[in-house]
């Protein structure tokens, strides 16, 4: 698998027409058809991004895959990979959330499900060292790990996680500062959607929760883990 970075439609500028990243008006242009392989040893492993803006300078913005026979890799926008997390856990999905408080720093966060031993994995983001530093409590999600993403409450500013099984099993997890300079989860939610489900998504402003239930529909819940199972059918698969 490679990751693609193409501008669309004549919104880039001068620089990305011209094979260049360019920033203007606080969007990032890509150049045209740039690829690189995101698996140097030819598996077609690589499946989930998730994209981290850089408040200070967004031109040195990351691309955060996932290796699903290896580790979490992280790119820069021309593509070149810069950073694998090395711990071989065997993530599915990733996903990005910002300003969480952790022992009394504000850090951005980047949360997945490690299928080797089924546990939550979250790190932070540290943009001075370019790399993904390992804060997670180790904290088991009581099923066989597939697809997950993240969510913070619009009405409580908690950060919640969400992860997913082959048999349509969702658990909702509230993410925590442990004060031992780890992020705990508890379980706050679960319910059932049905069949095989995988990707998921979670809207912050709006208060929802999207996820496919792969033969079967894209269903949205509320996210808030009050909300119960009550669904509405978005889409037929």
């Amino acid at each position: 698998m490679r990751i693609l970075s193409r501008e669309r439609k004549g919104t880039a500028g001068r620089d990305a027409q011209d094979g260049k990243m360019s920033v203007q008006n606080g969007r990032i242009h890509l150049p045209r058809g740039r690829s690189r392989d995101a698996d140097d040893r030819g598996h077609d492993a690589a499946d989930d991004p998730a994209l981290w803006i850089n408040p200070v300078d967004p031109s040195q913005s990351w691309i955060i895959g996932t290796n699903k026979l290896g580790s979490l890799e992280v790119y820069d926008l021309t593509g070149a990979r810069f950073f694998n997390t090395g711990d071989n856990k065997q993530p599915d999905n990733v996903d990005v959330r910002y300003n969480f408080l952790l022992g009394g720093s504000s850090v951005d966060l980047v949360a997945t499900a490690n299928r080797v031993d089924n546990t939550i994995g979250i790190y932070k983001i540290d943009p001075l060292t370019r790399s993904l530093v390992d804060v997670s409590a180790g904290t088991n999600a009581g099923i066989v790990v597939y697809g997950s993403c993240m969510y913070k409450s619009p009405v409580t500013g908690k950060y919640y996680f969400f992860v997913d099984d082959k048999n349509g099993n969702v658990r909702q997890f509230e993410l925590f500062d442990n004060g031992a300079g780890r992020v705990g989860a508890t379980l706050v939610r679960s319910f059932d959607v049905g069949i095989q489900v995988e990707g998921c998504v979670a809207d912050d402003d709006l208060g929802y929760f999207y996820i496919g239930e792969e033969a079967v529909a894209i269903w949205k819940y509320g996210a808030e883990p009050s909300a119960g199972s009550t669904r509405t059918q978005v889409d037929f698969a």
